[in-house]
């Protein structure tokens, strides 16, 4: 008798599950970093507007305060960048001692191309009141430690993760000046547009948060205690 041989059994193929992965802890941290510097930029703008009611002082003074005390209980060390800081202090009151200075060098020439800046100026240093009070010597440090863990910590780190320091150097001096315009003064938006861009870069050159905390104090004190760039209103 022939032998019979037995067909050998085909396997069906496995079954390929596609598994889509879950969001990592590392996207899912970016994701709120970058819904927190929305919400910075938002609240931000409100607290400018509220300035028509409290003053530019308390306004700005809050938001600075609490948005600030926000972005450390979410982010803590993160914000304040990984360059050598103890070193880089003497750049950052380089820095703002240069932008004093180029402030004052330009302030003629702008205002007399623009004549309406001058009387916009003098009614900012009404509304910043007495430059040799305590509280503004108090309140200014506080304010300006405030506005940078907000401004060149949250929301510059949220540009920084998506763009080279240039575009997000630009990018931040930008939403900075447009956060300020409901306080209502050209003059302040053009501050903040030029002098936010010089912090955000030093920020973005640096790595270092406190530089440009010391470089935003030292062009402060400057051009709003030392000398007034215009008469108040």
């Amino acid at each position: 008798m022939g032998r019979h041989r037995t067909p050998a059994r085909r396997h069906a193929p496995a079954e390929r599950h596609i598994v889509t992965p879950a969001a990592t802890p590392v996207v899912r941290s970016a994701a709120r970093r970058d819904l927190t510097a929305l919400a910075l930029v938002l609240l931000w703008a409100l607290g400018a507007w509220e300035s028509h009611v409290y003053g530019i002082w308390a306004a700005l003074g809050v938001s600075a305060v609490v948005l600030s005390a926000m972005v450390l209980a979410l982010d803590g060390r993160a914000v304040v960048g990984n360059g050598p800081h103890a070193r880089l202090w003497p750049l950052g009151v380089g820095a703002g001692l240069v932008m004093a200075l180029g402030t004052m060098a330009l302030f003629g020439p702008v205002t007399t191309a623009f004549p309406a800046l001058f009387g916009d100026v003098s009614r900012l240093y009404e509304a910043f009141g007495d430059r040799g009070s305590v509280a503004t010597m108090v309140l200014l440090p506080v304010i300006v430690i405030g506005e940078e863990i907000v401004w060149r910590g949250a929301v510059q780190g949220a540009l920084a993760r998506r763009m080279r320091w240039l575009p997000a150097a630009v990018a931040g001096a930008l939403v900075y000046a447009l956060a300020h315009a409901p306080v209502g003064s050209p003059a302040l938006v053009l501050a903040c547009l030029g002098a936010g861009f010089c912090w955000s870069a030093l920020r973005g050159l640096t790595d270092s948060l406190p530089a440009a905390i010391v470089a935003h104090l030292v062009w402060d004190f400057a051009v709003l205690v030392v000398y007034q760039l215009a008469p108040s209103a």
